[in-house]
């Protein structure tokens, strides 16, 4: 019996659908709307059972596999930075090349399944994301209006979230009704954001008591409530990681390699993953070099390391070291083990 394997290339309106034999002649080529039950029927009606399909990873990547598990179709999310290294030795890039690339990179096997996060995961990052949003467009509208003053030579100064409408229209007294409405458009604004803002945390925190996880997370000094809930919507699950270490070189906290006959180099951190749990971290990490007054066996160690290569070198290698100890207290349910406190005496001695 012949397999088959699909490949299908998913652009926001049309996916362009390729089937290809275990030899890799394409038996079978469409395009169709992207959605689930139309992917499904189209494939269907084709008449050939595909051992696998493949999905290049992408923003609705996660919705379109997990509608056509549903549907009883053997999906497959797969890496896209690895299946773009291979579609560009194509001369000509076009969706329907794409999908004929990936049906015959499922069938070689020359791929890397992504992991699908779960819903809960997904809900989270919502959440968190809105919030990060919300914050970046606080900050935009105080810089704004900040700038816009600058021209009638007024400056603020430091002045807290909370104060800062207050300020500004006291500020504004002396000028012209057109200008104080245009300011106030912008103050209006940047007050319903901070509300939202206060919002959003209260929701965070209220989740938070609720989750022994977080709670763990927070056991370890320098971690905080935005670094614990953004870690455990990123990791999702403690397990999927055959070795604990590997959760270091998945946030991109790990150096980059080089080598090549007796040439070996070693780079800066490769700064993969997400790029806010890694800044969030690297933070922490700083957190517990620098303003942690309790000793840890994981600050002595930090500190060795800042006093050899200084502190950027050593926040890096504190958070990796954190994501590590993160994940391995999730898999056992343990809280942060601070270390014997006689060890301190010894270090110091």
């Amino acid at each position: 019996m012949t397999t088959y394997y699909a490949g299908l290339d998913v652009s926001m309106k049309t996916t362009s659908v390729a089937i290809a034999d275990v030899k890799g002649k394409i038996c079978f080529e469409t395009i169709c709307e992207t959605d689930p039950a139309i992917l499904a029927q189209q494939l269907k009606e084709a008449g050939y059972a595909c051992e696998k399909i493949g999905i290049e990873a992408g923003c609705i990547s996660h919705w379109l596999v997990g509608e056509l598990k549903n549907l009883g179709l053997p999906a497959i999310c797969i890496e896209s930075r690895q299946m773009s290294a291979i579609i560009s030795l194509k001369i000509n890039k076009t969706d329907r090349n794409d999908a004929r690339a990936i049906a015959n990179v499922m069938r070689c096997g020359m791929y890397k399944e992504v992991f699908q996060r779960s819903r809960e995961s997904i809900d989270l990052g919502l959440q968190m994301g809105a919030r990060r949003i919300l914050l970046d467009t606080r900050t935009k509208l105080k810089n704004a209006m900040r700038g816009l003053l600058k021209t009638y030579g007024i400056r603020l100064g430091d002045v807290s979230h909370a104060k800062f409408p207050e300020k500004v229209r006291t500020k504004l007294e002396a000028f012209d009704a057109s200008i104080r409405q245009a300011m106030e458009g912008l103050l209006k604004a940047f007050e319903e954001t901070c509300k939202s803002i206060e919002k959003a945390e209260e929701a965070l925190k209220s989740l938070c008591k609720k989750d022994p996880v977080i709670a763990l997370f927070e056991s370890i000094p320098g971690v905080g409530t935005i670094t614990a809930l953004t870690y455990k919507a990123v990791i999702d699950n403690p397990n999927r990681f055959a070795d604990p270490r590997n959760v270091g070189a998945y946030l991109g906290l790990t150096p980059k390699q080089y080598s090549s006959g007796e040439v070996t180099q070693q780079g800066k951190i490769s700064k993969r993953g997400s790029n806010e749990l890694r800044a969030l971290l690297i933070e922490c990490g700083v957190v517990v070099l620098t303003r942690t007054k309790v000793w840890t066996k994981l600050k002595a160690w930090g500190l060795k390391i800042m006093k050899r290569s200084g502190i950027k070198k050593a926040a890096a290698a504190v958070a990796r070291k954190l994501a590590i100890i993160m994940l391995r207290m999730w898999q056992k349910g343990e809280s942060f083990i601070w270390g014997n406190p006689k060890e301190q005496k010894c270090a110091a001695a």
